[in-house]
């Protein structure tokens, strides 16, 4: 397959995005106005892709939806309709458009209808990246009016919005016509030839000019000598540069092929926990679904932390932030940063990475161990350190006798020591627990 047709311009939005809710089952709609009737050919549905922990993995894209065409905008009348998706393997069609033919029905208005979502940490949303509506080979949707039943909180600037279906945008890059994306794949191979060609010239140019060094050393020597500093620094800058490459690189390759993958288990397992007969094996498909969600979220967050230059401390408190609504789930959340507004500074990498796993070390441990009913989280930046604290009104434990018995309470003294911050952790059975985790700033700073 061909895949989507689009074109190296990076995408400015991501699409449309429902707010959340727990009932898989609950209907959720995007309409389009196209303005005049026109008989339509064919629809094609673009899934949001993202690393927004509602839709990563394909899960913004629903199991099954409803796609219908009227000319009347309440869908009274004449209706065409048609089912979509469900029949991926992975849930949902990554890389390519899901292409529905209407054959030249003729109607103003197009509505999507959700029938059943996929879940997210107890979560479910609609999202599409773009909706792109075919008549007489033109796509009549571009620009137009779009209403929903509902949409997320997220503010416009994340990327999301009902216009931004309709904007000629997937969520990565610009959409374009299959007849300019063949043109430029074979644009592409030109290209790769003619490079091919220019360094096989490079090379014999550099046989030649090697040979008449050889017979010229001796006078270059001392230009040599005054030229050996800067290109020492200039090196250095290109290996600097190198190393910054292969970080995004790898980043890239765990979220196309990793990231992938994961979410294809995860996808395939909820399915087979809804449908397979047998409830042992229902059971086994969930604690399969569960860890290997628990196991993408994880990889989404290594390549937050590897695959970005210059991360401050409001993204690393904004990714805090997210992490937190994500793993405590249910539970009554109280969440203060104070202050709310505080100065931005890029951060380095192995601060980033102690402080960010030890925060998601300490909400992990209360979901999973404390049947708490209330969590207290509180993020307080000053001059000097970056300070999280953590209550909650569980079961508590004896902090001495814990540590050591898979909690993760050990690697949160480790990571304290490691920043040159402190941690301390106070609790007994029955009394909830508080952890206090503090690290400097200053000296992890770039």
């Amino acid at each position: 397959a061909l895949g989507l047709p689009v074109s190296v311009e990076t995408s400015p939005t991501l699409g449309y995005l429902s707010a959340a809710t727990r009932d898989s089952l609950e209907e959720k709609w995007l309409q389009i106005d196209l303005g005049e009737t026109y008989p339509i050919d064919e629809i094609r549905l673009v899934a949001a892709e993202s690393d927004a922990f509602e839709v990563v993995g394909g899960r913004g894209n629903p199991c099954l939806m409803m796609v219908e065409l009227s000319e009347d905008s309440a869908f009274a009348g004449p209706v065409w309709q048609q089912r979509a998706g469900g029949g991926e393997l992975l849930g949902y069609p990554g890389g390519c458009a899901d292409i529905l033919q209407a054959s030249g029905y003729r109607a103003r208005y197009l509505r999507i209808v959700t029938k059943e979502l996929w879940s997210r940490e107890r979560q479910r949303v609609f999202a599409l990246a773009e909706v792109q509506v075919y008549s007489g080979g033109k796509n009549v949707a571009l620009g137009k009016r779009v209403t929903a039943k509902d949409i997320t909180d997220k503010p416009t600037s994340t990327g999301w919005a009902p216009e931004f279906v309709v904007d000629g945008f997937s969520s990565k890059y610009r959409l374009i016509e299959y007849p300019q994306y063949l043109d430029l794949l074979g644009q592409r191979a030109a290209l790769q030839r003619e490079r091919d060609s220019l360094n096989e010239l490079r090379a014999s140019k550099v046989r030649s000019t090697s040979l008449v060094l050889g017979y010229g050393g001796a006078s270059l020597g001392a230009i040599a000598i005054f030229g050996c500093g800067s290109m020492l620094v200039r090196q250095r800058n290109v290996r600097r540069r190198a190393v910054a490459n292969l970080r995004e690189q790898i980043a890239r390759d765990l979220h196309d092929d990793i990231g992938s993958n994961l979410g294809g288990i995860v996808l395939l397992s909820q399915m087979g926990s809804r449908h397979y007969g047998d409830a042992q094996a229902r059971e086994d498909f969930a604690e399969i679904k569960d860890a290997a969600e628990e196991t993408l979220q994880s990889m989404q967050d290594i390549v937050w932390l590897i695959g970005r230059g210059g991360v401050g401390l409001r993204d690393l408190v904004a990714r805090m932030r997210a992490a937190t609504e994500v793993i405590i789930g249910d539970t009554t959340l109280s969440l203060k940063v104070d202050p709310p507004d505080f100065s931005d500074y890029e951060l380095s990498l192995f601060f980033r990475r102690h402080l960010f796993f030890a925060f998601k070390e300490v909400l992990n441990n209360v979901r999973k161990h404390a049947a708490a009913t209330e969590v207290e989280v509180k993020i307080a930046i000053d001059r000097d350190n970056l300070t999280f604290e953590i209550r909650d009104d569980g079961v508590g434990f004896d902090p001495e006798r814990a540590i050591g018995h898979g909690n993760g309470l050990g690697n949160l003294e480790r990571r304290a020591q490691r920043l040159n911050g402190t941690c301390r952790i106070q609790s007994s059975p029955g009394e909830g627990a508080r952890i206090f985790f503090e690290a400097p700033l200053q000296s992890h700073s770039k």
